[in-house]
């Protein structure tokens, strides 16, 4: 029997008791509401802890990037570190540029990996890092094969009279490419017992790379943008809140809030919706040019949430929104068929570079 001591009428003994597994679900409902109830209150007690932190990122911007790098973990508390080796290896020639894979040693053992596209030039030209998001490559970005939601992004950007470099993170489908398998999520908690992140490696990475990039003769040191889509547009909004060499940027189908977020560990951190979320690190891209891109059709973010993080943007920083546009398609999570955000980039890099020649 369920739901009661079955007594046992030959040996006169209580048995063991038995009931439905259903039975104790009101119990386990109650606690998961409460849960739920607390997430709410302390998420208001976190909005209101930003809110009281907006002073400082107005008034001492480079404290407040110091406040993140400290978030996201080592290497970024540490004094700038340099490139140990670099190596550039010739692919082929095409139509528009001269295409390279180039490898940087960020730590001892450690090559970061990207695909370069130095346009046939006389002059030094600006430069746009494309970065790719899940499950992506440069070759992918690139439209070295064929992509359903990149739309030759990288290609297009090209095509606008500027150098591009496509970075790889480490975001690639592995049994798509039939390389060896690894648990990105795995390696970030990992590293966060560590004191680190992937996400401080990566962006560590990304520092090194614009280094390199400001090297090179071909390439305007002090014109360089970045456009990325889905989590290539996450590090193109962290990295160009912390880094001001990026003079304008362009994020495509991540700007959101803590909730929709918070499903993706490698970019959430311990207290960080207490200090900084999107549209702070939006603020701290003002004044350089910031264009952000959400697809009202977006299957995998929340459109509804980026427009209230973007609201929240426009109250708490309405000054520094004098420089960033918020653009909303009818697309998926794709990148924008529109070059209009692309242009935007193009055209400040190239503003930035007359302004130097003058």
């Amino acid at each position: 029997m369920n739901g009661r001591n079955k007594h046992d009428e030959d040996e006169g003994m209580l048995q063991d008791y038995f009931e439905d597994p259903k039975v104790g679900n009101a119990y386990r409902e109650t606690y998961l509401a409460g849960l739920d109830s607390l997430l709410h209150l302390l998420e208001r007690e976190s909005t209101e802890k930003r809110k009281i932190l907006h002073e400082e990122l107005l008034k001492n911007p480079e404290g407040f990037r110091i406040r993140i790098r400290n978030t996201l973990g080592w290497p970024l508390v540490e004094e700038k570190l340099s490139i140990l080796e670099s190596r550039r290896e010739f692919i082929v020639s095409d139509r528009m540029a001269d295409i390279y894979r180039v490898q940087i040693q960020t730590f001892p053992g450690v090559w970061m990996y990207g695909i370069l596209f130095l346009r046939r030039s006389k002059k030094p030209l600006p430069c746009v890092i494309c970065q790719h998001g899940r499950g992506g490559t440069p070759e992918l970005c690139s439209s070295f094969y064929p992509c359903y939601n990149y739309n030759d992004f990288a290609r297009r950007t090209l095509d606008k009279g500027v150098h591009v470099f496509c970075p790889q993170m480490l975001l690639w489908d592995a049994q798509k490419y039939g390389c060896k398998a690894y648990d990105r999520n795995n390696i970030d908690s990992l590293l966060k017992q560590k004191g680190s992140s992937i996400a401080a490696i990566e962006v560590d990475g990304l520092i090194k790379w614009l280094d390199y990039l400001q090297t090179l003769p071909e390439i305007l040191g002090d014109s360089i943008g970045m456009i990325g889509l889905s989590f290539g547009g996450f590090y193109t909004l962290l990295f160009s809140a912390l880094d001001t060499r990026i003079n304008a940027a362009m994020t495509s189908c991540f700007f959101n809030g803590f909730r929709v977020h918070a499903r993706f560990t490698d970019s959430s951190w311990f207290s960080s919706e207490t200090q900084f979320g999107d549209a702070e690190l939006a603020a701290l891209v003002s004044p350089r040019k910031l264009w952000i891109h959400i697809g009202k059709n977006d299957q995998i973010l929340d459109s509804n949430g980026a427009l209230k993080e973007y609201r929240y943007l426009l109250d708490s920083f309405p000054e520094r929104c004098r420089h960033i546009h918020f653009e909303v398609t009818d697309d998926s999570h794709a990148f924008p068929l529109n070059d209009d955000g692309i242009h935007f980039v193009v055209g400040a890099l190239m503003q930035n570079e007359t302004d130097a020649i003058e």
